[in-house]
C-alpha cells in the first residue's frame, strides 16, 4: 500500500464528477491530510517494534531481578529451615544416644544378675545331682553284688536240678520200656 494518497487523481474525479477546480482540490487537499494522519507505513511499524522491543526487554529484565531476588530469598529460607532441623535432629540423636546407653547398662546388670542366680541354681542342681549319681551308683553295685549271688545260686539249683532231672528221666525211660514190652506182649497175645 502506497503511503501517498493521489491527491491529483481524487481532484480530477471530482472535477469530472461536476465539481469546481477550486472546490475538487479542496477536497482532494483534506482526503490527503486525514489519510496522512491515519495511516502507518513501514517506518511508523518499525519504530513501533523498536519500542515494544525495548519494553519488553525492560519487563524480562526487572522479572529476571524479581527472579533472582525470591530465588535468593527463598535460599536463605531454605538454608535456615536446614540449619534448624540438622539442630534437631543432632538434638534428638544425642537424647536417643543417651536413653540407649542407659537401658544397655540397665540390662547389663539384669543379664549380670540372672547369670548368677543361674549360675548358682546350676551348680546347686550339680551337687544334688552328684549325691543322687553316687547314691544309685552304691545301690548300682549292692544290687550288682545281689545279682551275683543270684546267679550263683541259680548254677547250684540247676545243677542240683539237672541231676534229679536226669534220674527221674532214666526212671521214666526205663519205665517207658517196660510199658511198651508189656504192652507189645499182651498185643502178641492177642493176635495169636
Amino acid at each position: 500500500m502506497s503511503s501517498m494518497l493521489d491527491t491529483l487523481a481524487i481532484s480530477k474525479r471530482l472535477q469530472k464528477a461536476g465539481d469546481s477546480l477550486e472546490h475538487a482540490e479542496a477536497v482532494a487537499e483534506v482526503f490527503g491530510m486525514v489519510f496522512q494522519e491515519n495511516v502507518v507505513t513501514k517506518s511508523d511499524l518499525r519504530d513501533a517494534c523498536e519500542k515494544l522491543d525495548k519494553k519488553i526487554d525492560t519487563v524480562a529484565e526487572a522479572l529476571d531481578k524479581k527472579i533472582d531476588t525470591v530465588a535468593v530469598t527463598l535460599d536463605k529460607k531454605i538454608d535456615t529451615v536446614a540449619a534448624t532441623l540438622d539442630k534437631k535432629i543432632d538434638a534428638v540423636a544425642a537424647t536417643l544416644d543417651k536413653k540407649i546407653d542407659t537401658v544397655a547398662v540397665t540390662l547389663d546388670k539384669k543379664i549380670d544378675m540372672v547369670a548368677v542366680t543361674l549360675d548358682k541354681k546350676i551348680d546347686t542342681v550339680a551337687a544334688t545331682l552328684g549325691g543322687e549319681i553316687g547314691a544309685l551308683d552304691g545301690r548300682m553295685q549292692g544290687l550288682d553284688g545281689r545279682l551275683l549271688g543270684l546267679e550263683q545260686r541259680g548254677e547250684a539249683l540247676a545243677a542240683r536240678y539237672e541231676s534229679r532231672l536226669s534220674r527221674a528221666v532214666l526212671t521214666l525211660f526205663v519205665g517207658l520200656t517196660g510199658v511198651i514190652s508189656l504192652a507189645t506182649s499182651l498185643l502178641m497175645t492177642h493176635i495169636k
